[in-house]
């Protein structure tokens, strides 16, 4: 529990200092040691031994307009966490799409792109005090055309709009057929998949009991901005005096 609760606090301190300002969007985290637990009002995230669906590492959608996830115990479980809180948080019922060009050659017509924030850089993670976390897509990833100096993904590991990543993945319905497609990087190349009209493979799932919980994301609002940078600069200064503090007692 100890190890989920530490995990949890720096997902909470990515939520906040990292995914709000980005997408204005904001949650509390909180861990139980089962679902029972938790406020009828937040979303569970469970660790299991199996999410039910075969291949997947990982799963988030909604039932009875609640959002859940799933993930499966694995040695990168915490990025996972991240990965499927992100998610959950800017994409709750798993249905928000944004039009833009297709990426597929021939295709002329608009296309609606599944907003999945972590997907396209799917294994791509960098740290919060010693904890992995999930590497997240900018809004403008979704926009042709945009420009923006940092990149396109909260690591920068993004250079360009709707771009994959090795290991990543990107889904989209085509209004015109009714069929969802996937781009998938999981061999040596990028490669395109027809998901069918009735997707059998439902394009929000990761390839491949203790829980944590987030409340229903909140909007931030301007005053918020100034308590999380305020949040922000004394987190850093503790944990940059924690890390002086550890180069002391190797070294001194």
């Amino acid at each position: 529990m100890a190890e989920l609760k530490r995990a949890a606090s720096a997902i909470q301190f990515q939520v906040e200092r990292d995914l709000a300002p980005i997408w204005m969007v904001v949650a509390t985290l909180r861990v139980f040691s089962s679902i029972g637990e938790a406020p009828a009002d937040f979303w569970p995230v469970s660790l299991v031994k199996d999410v039910g669906t075969p291949g997947a590492l990982s799963i988030h959608a909604a039932e009875h307009g609640i959002p859940y996830a799933k993930i499966m115990l694995t040695d990168d479980w915490t990025q996972t966490v991240s990965h499927e809180i992100l998610e959950m948080l800017t994409n709750p019922q798993g249905d928000r799409m944004v039009s833009a060009s297709s990426i597929r050659r021939g295709v002329r017509h608009k296309v609606q792109y599944l907003i999945q924030v972590c997907d396209a850089c799917a294994l791509i993670s960098y740290a919060i005090d010693g904890i992995k976390v999930a590497d997240f897509c900018r809004p403008e990833f979704y926009q042709p055309g945009a420009s923006v100096k940092t990149g396109f993904s909260f690591t920068g590991a993004i250079k360009k709009p709707l771009q994959i990543l090795e290991g990543g993945y990107l889904a989209w319905h085509d209004p015109k057929t009714s069929h969802w497609w996937q781009m998938r990087w999981f061999d040596k190349k990028p490669t395109f998949q027809d998901l069918g009209a009735a997707a059998d493979e439902d394009p929000r799932h990761r390839r491949g009991d203790s829980s944590v919980a987030a409340s229903a994301p909140r909007e931030v609002t301007g005053q918020q901005r100034v308590v999380q940078a305020q949040v922000q600069a004394v987190r850093d200064i503790r944990y940059w005096r924690a890390e002086i503090s550890k180069l002391i007692e190797e070294f001194g």
